[in-house]
């Protein structure tokens, strides 16, 4: 596999991303994606998480994100390595074979679900001091804001349209873990709720089939002038692919 500079692979799923937020993540051809590992080089401490709804889930588990390689295409170019996070706490994480398709955010987890979690992502980044430039990949410096972030995506997952998040009490909770950890996700989550600042994270999903863990995924949303750069580039596509047609 060729090898690329971390900074050029992270633009380049942010790009290959974005492009397939712009056009509303259609269905494309199912790719096979690899876990790699924790992204930041190991997970920061295990946590008990419960769920009550509809049945009880008790289990230990790690939290972060970890990083995923889609080996196949055409979603993505294959070789293409970027950062995940899991979106249901009752499915496996099976890679390797398993087949996986990107799906828009809102039509996955429903368009609040969805929004909310942008605006969690868009607020951690906004948080960092930058948030026209910086990647969740720039502003998590570590496993521990990575596991709170982890756990902020579940909780709001899970508790769906409650009118306020707590991952220490509800339908779903953290029932032991670092308390740093939880601590810090509970800050993002209730700063990130009453913040009034512009969305600038994108949201889709790696869904896999039957029992396989879907796979949560953030982009910055393209700038005015990059979506016209992309228009204008598809645009370019379409006219050579014409003009040779015609010869």
């Amino acid at each position: 596999m060729t090898q690329i500079s971390k900074r050029s692979r992270k633009g380049l799923v942010a790009v290959a991303l974005a492009a397939v937020s712009l056009f509303g993540a259609a269905p494309a051809s199912a790719d096979t994606l690899r876990y790699d590992g924790a992204w930041f080089g190991s997970y920061f401490g295990t946590y008990n998480i419960r769920d009550g709804l509809p049945s009880t889930v008790n289990q230990n588990v790690y939290a972060g994100a970890f990083r995923m390689t889609d080996t196949s295409g055409p979603t993505l170019p294959a070789g293409t390595s970027f950062m995940a996070w899991c979106v249901d706490i009752r499915h496996m994480l099976n890679t390797g074979s398993t087949s996986y398709s990107l799906t828009d955010g809102a039509a996955f987890l429903g368009g609040l679900v969805a929004s909310r979690l942008e605006r969690l992502a868009s607020y951690v980044v906004a948080a960092d001091g930058n948030a026209a430039t910086n990647t969740l990949q720039s502003t998590l410096t570590g496993g521990q804001q990575s596991a709170a972030f982890q756990l902020a995506v579940w909780e709001v997952v899970n508790e769906g349209t409650a009118s306020a998040y707590n991952v220490n009490s509800g339908d779903f909770y953290v029932s032991s873990g670092d308390s740093s950890v939880r601590s810090l996700a509970n800050t993002w989550l209730t700063n990130a709720m009453a913040w009034t600042g512009p969305s600038t994270q994108s949201l889709n999903v790696w869904a896999g089939p039957n029992s396989t863990q879907d796979l949560g995924v953030f982009a910055p949303i393209p700038e005015p002038e990059t979506y016209a750069m992309l228009l204008a580039g598809l645009g370019l596509m379409g006219f050579v692919a014409r003009r040779r047609r015609r010869i």
